[in-house]
């Protein structure tokens, strides 16, 4: 047998011999093509495969490089945030307000086991809860005085319920996950 090869296909055909093929008159026998046309009636040419070859020990290490290099750096972006986080957290001033109290008392009959700590800072935009180990509510300081008693009390409650589902650790172990399998979708 003997193999042509053309890209995306290889085909094997006997070898012609002498004693299994004579030729049927004078004439010599045309080459048969890859659809088994004689070559005088439209032939396919059969194309040079082309390779492109480098050894395994060439890939496996440097995709395994660049893997680690994009997620060591998606890593080290989400430690310089929590720095920054912890930051703002420190920065921030106490806040109490008249409904405070009751509504750490409701909460703690909710179930809500995590301490709850209110404070204001002029640096952020919107409300969030910051910080993992000892979590603090941030509220925006030009919103903490604009708003009263019951409208703070449903802010807080709302980030309060971040606070009590562990939002605040979901969302890290999102973070790690995201930065440690960023090839995939």
């Amino acid at each position: 047998l003997h193999t042509i090869r053309t890209p995306g296909a290889v085909h094997s055909q006997p070898h012609p011999t002498p004693a299994a093929n004579p030729p049927s008159s004078s004439r010599p026998a045309r080459p048969a093509t890859l659809t088994g046309t004689p070559a005088d009636s439209s032939p396919i040419p059969a194309a040079p495969l082309l390779r492109l070859t480098l050894p395994v020990g060439f890939w496996i290490p440097a995709m395994t490089t660049l893997w680690l290099a994009v997620a060591l750096g998606l890593l080290a972006r989400l430690t310089r945030d929590g720095v920054a986080l912890a930051r703002l957290k420190r920065g921030a001033a106490p806040f109490e307000f008249p409904n405070l109290g009751a509504l750490r008392r409701h909460l703690a009959r909710k179930g809500l086991r995590r301490p709850l700590a209110v404070g204001t800072s002029g640096r952020i935009g919107v409300p969030l809860l910051a910080g993992l180990g000892r979590p603090r509510i941030l509220i925006p300081a030009a919103m903490a005085n604009r708003l009263g008693g019951e409208e703070l009390s449903g802010v807080v409650l709302h980030e309060a319920g971040h606070l009590r589902r562990w939002d605040d650790w979901a969302a890290l172990a999102q973070q790690i996950l995201a930065a440690l399998f960023w090839p995939l979708p």
